[in-house]
């Protein structure tokens, strides 16, 4: 199989929409929300988002949503993005659905370790705020 490397730039936060077909339109529990808030105003966007060529200067967002609305709110201007070719509604609806489950989030263990870990490290957890 031939491996696709597609190209990453940063766009102006204007030139990408909301994909109306995506499934997304919440950020999530109040927690959650804040939790990414919180990661956003302390270290920035830490991945890019997924966009598809939509024409005329705009991109269509694929995957990324809760960053990139918490982003534009927190006045972002720009977001590094990866650009896929223009792709009709189902192309976009299967690439989400691939993203979701070939997604692997930590087990309690992976994450009670990784807590404990940065703890040693003299790290305070947003969830540990004094």
């Amino acid at each position: 199989m031939e491996q696709s490397h597609h190209p990453t730039r940063v766009l102006p936060v204007d030139q990408v929409l909301i994909d109306p077909d995506s499934p997304h339109h919440t950020l999530g529990t109040f927690d959650e929300e804040y939790q990414l808030r919180e990661s956003i105003e302390e270290l920035g966007v830490m991945s890019e988002l997924l966009v598809c060529e939509a024409g005329s200067g705009r991109y269509l967002l694929i995957d990324g949503y809760r960053r990139f609305v918490i982003a534009r709110d927190l006045g972002f201007k720009e977001l590094a993005c990866v650009i896929l070719p223009p792709m009709g509604s189902a192309a976009r609806e299967r690439l989400r659905f691939e993203l979701q489950m070939t997604h692997k989030p930590l087990t309690r263990a992976e994450l009670a370790g990784q807590r404990r870990k940065m703890r040693e490290m003299g790290i305070t957890l947003p969830d540990e705020h004094e």
